[in-house]
């Protein structure tokens, strides 16, 4: 140890006197640490971070799905919530989960806010009590919901303002008055995020044999289940396999032979970081070739550096000294560089995971949990450490193989060419290295671009959004908007005052905007005899009569809706084309009737009009059938207005936010954006991925090319006594450039083509 602290020394004091070769060597480890630094303060805090659930290993997502049908998401029924309940041996208790959007009314403004209906055990199953106050009792229904609500630290601070008087305190929500019984803890996150936002509100709701909603194919409910000790979700998955057997056999009108359903069974941290996984994986795979340049880099510099003092190795060596020693030193100095890279770098990222924890907010879930901690400073020291072991080691061994007398001949002569394939075949082993990365980077590019150039069929120019939801009280008999007329009107005033402001060209509403949610529903065609889960499903849309004008999507045959197309005449639909190619079979689809739903006995709904095919899903998933029901015959309580404007997103979205406010001040316009943010956040994983392995790209090719400069600056140094006899001889400067050049090709070109 005495021996190996001299060395340090030593080596500080060698890496002093040559600041140059010092700050190169210490900026590359630098940028390959800091890097990695980075990306593993993420990938901590997204996928290793503790979720916030007692023994949250043995939370698992259980429910069934039907393969091919949108994205294959577990979902389950009241009924068979009951069901795993009592026949599942896996689980320790079962809960479940009802995401609903509600409206806050009473305050300043009313809020929109993402709420949960949950299963009176939800917060037992998840092990979690409340900060303030308590949770829910069975006794506190009222027509099959509770009249309690448990509200998230952050709702207590952003609408109540951290009031300390908040258990008891009465609210409306969607016009019906709750109480506020408990606040949970800071930190605490519902799993995942079933709409799209923060849940920020819970109450619970009867599910239980005879509820208001205890139906076997109503399924609603994301169903979540705590594992008995010694339980794992596969064993789980398994057992759940053979009860989905014994449902079929019967129920056998619920799953019918044909019907594709199956159930399944997956972790809880699945469910809350999603795709995110892949994602930040791929990233870290990118940021360790980036670590890889950066150690094959200073490795050549140090093989370089090296052999530039071979003739001193060679005098220690005829004095006595062993290859130990020589090893010994070799490793204290790729040390010190590593080390002094990993300071640089956890300084550098000290000053930004503030930074770095903003931009993933916007699109990674957990991104509260990103910061600097003990853990990623060891990782940091410990990646410095192991860098300056991978990159010391081939410069310790070679300089450890150096042959005295050869050396100090070839010193005589002024010139080394000991080792030099080495160098060689680092640096095009990290020319290769930032090549993967390089095309990986342009595919991805490629396959963004083309994604964004997609036929959406529909045109996102100058459409602006805004979106509503009327209120559904817990009593049917009550409510302004149980009344179908009072839904019609308030559209209708909407779109009219829009097209009304002088800056909007034209307006219209949807009930569920392209790739910001999807709705599909089934139908059976007229004369057609099919079970419930074998008929076909579709798209399902409500709009008004400009909805099609003001997004760009042809009319290919028929005609539209009108205004006469109400409750007093003939039920008419609209489908897109790909609808008509699957079910026309050459017929004229103009004409053809159809049921919705799971019935027999609904009204029959006639085809006037056949428009284009629009992505309503994602870019990258095929087109699926649609159907189109005019708001005038059809109008549900949710609906997106869509109007055409070249002014500025801000001021414009506020004024339909305010006329919104004008038509019904209980009602509030959320989610105001433009249609090309709708499509920009529909890609945002695909963004991020792709420009951050092109970051990494573009840093290790910026890398490998120090890499080639350090080795051709030596090359030079070493031959200076050659060039200067071919200069004298009449050699041109043209043609000594072209030598040294010749050798940077050679390296680059083989790198490329390994690469």
């Amino acid at each position: 140890m005495d021996a190996f602290l001299q060395d340090l020394k030593h080596a500080g004091r060698g890496l002093l006197r040559t600041p140059g070769f010092t700050a190169v060597a210490i900026a590359t480890l630098a940028l390959g640490i800091g890097s990695n630094t980075a990306v593993f303060t993420v990938v901590r805090g997204v996928l290793f971070s503790p979720l916030p659930y007692v023994e949250a290993d043995r939370l698992v997502k259980i429910g069934g799905f039907i393969p091919g049908v949108a994205k294959p998401e577990l979902s389950g029924s009241p009924a068979e919530l009951n069901d795993y309940r009592e026949r599942a041996q896996s689980f320790q208790a079962v809960t479940a989960v009802w995401p609903l959007h509600t409206n806050l009314v009473g305050g300043d403004k009313p809020v929109r806010v993402a709420f949960a209906g949950v299963s009176q055990n939800f917060f037992d199953v998840l092990g979690v009590r409340p900060a303030m106050g308590r949770v829910f009792r069975s006794d506190e229904m009222n027509q099959g919901v509770g009249t309690k609500i448990v509200i998230s630290w952050a709702a207590w601070q952003r609408h109540f303002g951290g009031d300390d008087d908040i258990i008891g305190r009465g609210i409306n929500i969607d016009g019906d008055p709750f109480e506020i019984v408990g606040v949970m803890p800071r930190g605490f996150h519902h799993p995942g995020q079933p709409l799209d936002a923060e849940v920020e509100m819970w109450g619970t709701f009867d599910i239980n044999p005879g509820g208001r909603w205890y139906f076997r194919n109503f399924r609603p409910l994301q169903l979540f289940a705590r594992l008995k000790p010694g339980a794992t979700a596969g064993s789980a998955g398994a057992e759940l396999a053979k009860i989905a057997d014994e449902l079929r056999a019967e129920y056998p009108q619920s799953y019918p032979e044909g019907s594709g359903w199956l159930t399944g069974v997956e972790p809880m941290k699945t469910e809350i970081v999603g795709d995110m996984e892949q994602v930040l994986l791929i990233l870290f795979g990118a940021v360790g070739f980036v670590l890889l340049v950066a150690c094959t880099n200073v490795a050549a510099l140090l093989i370089a550096r090296g052999a530039a003092r071979s003739h001193q190795t060679a005098v220690k060596m005829a004095l006595g000294g062993n290859r130990r020693a020589i090893m010994r030193f070799q490793l204290a100095e790729s040390l010190l560089l590593a080390l002094a890279g990993g300071v640089v770098s956890v300084l550098v990222a000290l000053t930004t995971t503030g930074l770095l924890r903003n931009f993933a907010a916007t699109y990674m879930p957990r991104a509260e949990l990103i910061e600097f901690t003990l853990p990623v400073l060891l990782f940091s020291l410990l990646v410095a450490v192991g860098a300056g072991l991978v990159f010391g080691m081939a410069p310790a061994i070679m300089a450890s193989l150096t042959n005295p007398l050869a050396s100090l001949n070839e010193g005589a002569r002024g010139s080394s060419k000991s080792h030099g394939w080495l160098r060689d075949g680092l640096v095009i082993g990290e020319v290769a290295v930032s090549v993967i990365l390089v095309v990986g980077s342009g595919l991805l590019i490629r396959s963004f671009d083309k994604l964004m150039n997609v036929d959406m069929g529909f045109d996102p120019t100058d459409i602006k959004v805004a979106q509503t939801y009327l209120p559904v009280q817990i009593d049917p008999n009550e409510g302004p908007y149980r009344q179908f007329p009072n839904r019609v009107r308030f559209y209708d005033e909407v779109v009219r005052r829009l097209e009304a402001l002088p800056e909007v060209a034209k307006a219209g509403g949807v009930s569920d905007l392209p790739l910001r949610s999807v709705n599909g529903l089934r139908f059976v065609l007229e004369g057609e005899e099919l079970e419930a889960n074998l008929r076909p499903n579709a798209e399902f849309r409500v709009v008004t009569d400009g909805y099609f004008d003001v997004m760009s999507i042809p009319l290919i045959k028929g005609r539209g809706f009108t205004t006469f197309d109400d409750n007093e005449s003939v039920q008419v639909a609209m489908v897109n084309q790909a609808w008509a190619d699957r079910h026309a079979n050459g017929r004229d689809p103009i004409g053809m009737r159809f049921r919705l739903g799971n019935g027999n006995q609904g009204a029959l709904w006639e085809v006037v009009g056949v428009v284009g095919n629009v992505k309503m899903q994602s870019l990258d998933l095929g087109v699926r059938e649609a159907i189109y029901l005019h708001h005038l015959q059809a109008a549900g309580n949710n609906m997106t207005f869509v109007f055409q404007t070249t002014a500025e997103p801000g001021p414009v979205l506020e004024k339909a936010r305010q006329i919104v406010a004008q038509v019904d001040p209980d009602q509030p316009a959320f989610g105001l954006a433009t249609m090309d943010g709708v499509v920009a956040a529909s890609v945002a994983e695909r963004r991020v991925l792709m420009w951050m392995v092109s970051l990494f790209g573009v840093l290790a090719l910026v890398l490998a090319g120090l890499g080639v400069f350090g080795v051709l600056s030596f090359r030079v140094r070493q031959r200076n006594r050659e060039i200067g006899i071919r200069l004298a001889l009449g050699a041109t400067p043209g043609s000594v450039v072209q030598l040294v050049l010749r050798d940077g090709f050679r390296l680059g070109a083989i790198g490329v083509g390994v690469g």
